[in-house]
């Protein structure tokens, strides 16, 4: 707290970083880099009383897991730093990409209403006025880090309006679909909206993968071609998505299912190496001397034209070489 060194440091890095998070007594650090004045702020409970004498202008909140005002994100106790770790992830990913995470991690107890938002002025305004409207009104701030809005509270507005106002969560899927990365996400909450107008869509993500891992492939490339047919481009899965479900169901010891989906990514991505190396590998295990070299052989073919970084690209070649050797050696 008295090191003005690392006061000096924390105020510069406020200036060029997006989010800025405290756990506990942190906040502490934050209040003395003035980052916390007027904002409203929590910490660990016993450190309330000392955190609003040292930020008078502040309005420290009590049984408030985390409280975000944009930039600034202050959490309570060491374990509301999970918490308000998960509620980043939500900020720009998306709620249904921080429960999934939660899943992962064996984390029950995360409740993302168990802390405090504070929407942005964009935000509100998409919220009471509409998207189009918001967006007549609203620029990013000329050099600022802080980009004018994340795709995850726009899908969790979007997620809101769904029952009040269909049509501008509509607008907002769609939005977010042209102007950012395509993410599954986006197309489960855009089906949610298209569904509620009693139009058909195809099943949301995780329905679909849950069968695909259960081993129905078939059915899976029954719904994922209807899906492009209807709306050309619908996303149901990234490559990486498809992958991992394959080895999935190859760990459920349904090995021609997995030879089904490793083959069918093959199909959709013809030209990535990290498709043909994992086809290669299973062809290995299967005992497929010939057929994993020749995957091996596709995957080293698709290398100069990837957009692999160096240490990937060699990576592959590595492991790709050292494969058909391997087979090459075998009796």
């Amino acid at each position: 707290m008295n090191e003005q060194k690392m006061i000096d440091w924390i105020k510069e890095r406020s200036k060029t970083t997006q989010i800025m998070m405290s756990v506990c007594t942190g906040a502490g650090l934050l209040s003395k880099a003035g980052l916390l004045d007027g904002k409203e702020v929590t910490t660990f409970h016993g450190y309330l009383d000392a955190l609003q004498k040292l930020t008078p202008t502040a309005k420290v909140l009590a049984n408030t897991r985390f409280v975000d005002n944009g930039q600034v994100i202050t959490t309570a106790g060491v374990s509301a730093g999970t918490d308000g770790a998960l509620h980043v992830v939500a900020k720009i990913k998306g709620e249904a990409t921080a429960a999934a995470t939660a899943f992962y991690m064996e984390y029950d107890k995360w409740q993302p209403k168990s802390g405090k938002v504070n929407e942005t002025a964009f935000i509100r305004d998409v919220r009471n006025l509409g998207l189009e409207a918001s967006l007549k009104k609203h620029r990013p701030e000329a050099g600022s880090s802080v980009p004018l809005y994340y795709s995850g509270e726009m899908t969790t507005l979007a997620g809101d309006l769904l029952d009040s106002r269909p049509s501008e969560s509509e607008a907002i899927f769609r939005f977010l679909i042209k102007n950012t990365a395509p993410a599954p996400a986006l197309y489960d909450g855009l089906g949610a909206v298209l569904a509620k107008q009693g139009k058909t869509v195809p099943p949301d993500s995780r329905t679909f993968f849950k069968n695909l891992v259960a081993g129905d492939v078939a059915w899976a490339r029954q719904v994922y071609g209807e899906a492009v047919k209807t709306e050309p481009g619908w996303l149901l899965f990234r490559e990486s998505d498809l992958n991992r479900a394959a080895y999935n169901v190859l760990n459920n010891k349904k090995s021609q299912q997995a030879l089904d989906i490793f083959k069918w990514v093959t199909e959709l991505f013809p030209d990535s190496p990290n498709a043909w190396d994992s086809l290669s590998e299973y062809y290995e295990w299967a005992g497929e001397r010939a057929l994993a070299i020749e995957a091996s052989n596709n995957c080293l073919a698709k290398l100069p034209g990837s957009d692999y970084d160096d240490n990937r690209r060699k990576r592959y070649e590595q492991i790709s070489k050292d494969r058909i050797t391997r087979l090459k050696e075998k009796p």
